[in-house]
């Protein structure tokens, strides 16, 4: 939290400490890095208010995760840029708060493991990785990458080359010919779920490619899709009169749907890329002289004069303080600002299209092609229920009876929402102990409440592809000295208070090597000795000991960290380009909402545009909530492109 007298504090601090403060400039750099960057664009005359809101979300998911990608120009990582635009109107949920329309992209299954594979930095990460389904050819492939050559060296010599390495490798087994290599393949997938961090770290994952091209799901209300080889067993397997585990192989079980975002932060597409990632809906709702809500058209009607701020659903206070209370009678803005962007950077689900494919279908008595519903997201991959994990495979349902599980089902970390009362792209409504939601993806938000991330959206996102701040500091303090130097040449504010965090909270063992190498790496960066590198070191930590006491650091301030311009206030009021923005929307309006191109393009790397749909966050009534509307806009976007393809097989 800011406090009330903190610009003068500031200009006062600036003023007694003012060597201190060239000397943080000069040594860490002049912009916040290793951190997710936002673009924010509005439409026309958008208020101040929520151009302010949308900066304060994205400066605190900045400051909860990172992603970067290498600039060839520079051959130096640069931040990972989310485009994202803005729109404050009316919903066509009339009881949706706000909606994101991510832009979709589908990539090959093989593709996305070789790049997830390379996105590996924490222990969660290499933990969803070994879960995914993988064929036992590519764990074989996988044992070259650890030296072992199956057709050159002895059984004897890669024995010796894994267990040099700390993998544990029985010497016999039941059936296998002593003594020969057969032993070390028949092993591949327990040697592959071995693997560690640090083993990992030690790999060229540039060599290692996964060719695995499909992958297995269960599938609820399969009667709605024209499921091919149906009657082989082996193809698909009939739980059910309506359940069935799909191993056909065919499109829907070969390609992963994921946001633009996603994309990025899994190296797909380059991080700077300027198209939009996703559209923000945000209602523009007022209530009226009895306190019941009204679109703002109709407020304007009654009130031309009116009050905006007063009369407004929403709550902005927590924009300037994220530890402010929520007037009991109003919406918390931030909330539903940070839970849409989460959606953007790849909180969805394939069930929810699929969802809205099925009711389409059946409307119109008509059967979808596997090919329509080729759907399955990132997050699905680690979507389970108990029925599923003892078929070895993710469900792709909405049961009702889904969870979020990294290690392959084994272990429940969340509960998602059931797709009928509100979207499976969501904790469940339920929440967690004693109901209370279970993070900034809860899918709905009553008046005077508020959302917060949690670790637990913070871990999601982890393993979709993005870094966690402290993770992230983390991996610098046990890197070289030399990377250390280009990491600390653009830390933030929030990662640079982190280090001294770290560095008083490990033991002291730990603590010596990694201030070796923070001091060697100022050395480097400034080119000084050791006792001026110490110098600059203990002045820079004193001075965030000082500035801690006027910031919460849940919050990241980054412009204040910015070419000694303490101007993060300055920005809050600044518009950027209005008009910008509104240019930029009508490039994006050129498509209908939920339609993907129908020529369903295909770049050079095998990436292909995708169906998109609106996933929302409702209000929470006093009464029972009303059923699930589906989104609103944005199913009506992919229902006319179901309607038109279906019009025009008919005429044909």
């Amino acid at each position: 939290m800011i406090k009330s007298t903190f610009i003068r504090q500031v200009n006062n601090f600036k003023r007694v400490v003012p060597l201190t403060f060239t000397l943080i400039t000069g040594i860490f750099g002049s912009t916040p890095a290793q951190a997710i960057q936002f673009n924010f664009t509005y439409t026309q005359n958008t208020s101040q208010e929520v151009v302010g809101g949308f900066l304060a979300a994205g400066d605190i998911w900045s400051s909860k995760i990172g992603n970067t990608f290498l600039d060839p120009s520079c051959s130096c990582n640069k931040d990972t840029t989310v485009n994202i635009h803005i729109d404050f109107t009316q919903l066509g949920n009339s009881k949706g708060l706000g909606a994101t329309r991510p832009t979709m992209l589908r990539v090959n299954y093989q593709k996305f493991l070789n790049s997830s594979f390379k996105s590996i930095t924490s222990i969660d990460d290499l933990t969803t990785f070994k879960s995914l389904q993988i064929a036992q050819s590519n764990k074989e492939y996988f044992l070259q990458s650890l030296g072992v050559d199956l057709q050159e060296n002895t059984y004897e010599e890669n024995f010796n080359i894994l267990q040099q390495q700390g993998f544990n490798i029985n010497s016999i087994l039941d059936n296998v010919a002593a003594n020969s290599n057969n032993i070390i393949t028949a092993q591949a997938q327990d040697i592959f779920k071995q693997l560690n961090l640090t083993q990992l770290q030690n790999l060229n994952r540039d060599l290692v490619e996964f060719d695995s091209s499909t992958f297995n799901m269960r599938i609820e209300d399969h009667n709605t899709v024209n499921v091919d080889k149906r009657d082989q067993v082996d193809m698909v397997e009939i739980l059910d009169a309506e359940t069935i585990i799909d191993q056909n192989g065919n499109d829907n079980n070969k390609k992963i749907w994921l946001t633009r975002a996603n994309a990025k932060a899994l190296k797909l597409i380059n991080g700077d890329d300027t198209k939009s990632d996703a559209e923000i809906l945000l209602s523009n709702s007022m209530f009226d002289a009895n306190g019941e809500i009204i679109s703002y058209a109709d407020w304007l009607t009654q009130n031309p004069e009116g009050n905006f701020l007063e009369d407004t659903i929403w709550d902005f206070s927590r924009v300037n303080d994220p530890n402010a209370e929520v007037a009991s009678n109003k919406f918390d803005f931030l909330s539903v600002a940070l839970h849409e962007i989460g959606h953007a950077l790849g909180v969805v689900s394939g069930v929810d299209a699929f969802n809205s494919l099925k009711m389409q279908a059946e409307t119109n008595s008509t059967t979808l092609l596997e090919e329509d519903i080729a759907l399955v997201s990132s997050m699905d991959l680690l979507r389970f229920s108990e029925e599923s994990k003892q078929n070895g495979v993710f469900d792709w349902s909405s049961s009702g009876q889904t969870f979020l599980s990294i290690d392959g089902g084994q272990t429940k970390l969340a509960d998602f929402a059931d797709g009928n009362s509100y979207q499976t792209s969501h904790w469940s409504e339920n929440g967690g102990i004693n109901g209370s939601p279970l993070g900034i993806m809860h899918p709905v938000l009553g008046k005077g409440e508020k959302l917060n991330i949690t670790d637990l959206d913070l871990r999601l996102l982890d393993v979709l592809g993005y870094t966690k701040a402290d993770e992230e500091v983390n991996l610098w303090l046990q890197g070289s000295a030399e990377q250390l130097s280009q990491n600390l040449s653009t830390a933030s504010l929030q990662q640079t208070a982190k280090i001294f965090s770290l560095l008083d909270s490990v033991s002291e063992e730990q603590k010596e090597a990694w201030e070796t190498r923070l001091i060697q790496a100022v050395m480097d960066m400034r080119d000084v000795n050791e006792e001026t590198a110490r110098n600059h070191i203990n002045n820079l930590k004193e001075f965030i000991t000082n500035i801690l006491v006027h910031f919460d650091f849940n919050h990241d301030y980054g412009s204040l960290w910015n070419n000694n311009q303490w101007n993060f206030f300055l920005s809050y009021n600044s518009w950027g380009s209005s008009s910008g923005g509104f240019n930029f929307w009508q490039e994006m309006d050129t498509a209908n909402e939920g339609e993907a191109s129908q020529s369903s393009a295909t770049d050079e790397n095998d990436i292909e545009d995708a169906y998109s749909m609106f996933f929302d966050q409702e209000y929470q009534a006093k009464t029972t909530p009303e059923p699930n509307t589906i989104a609103g806009l944005g199913i009506l976007g992919i229902f006319g492109w179901l309607h038109r393809r279906y019009r025009k097989n008919l005429i044909q």
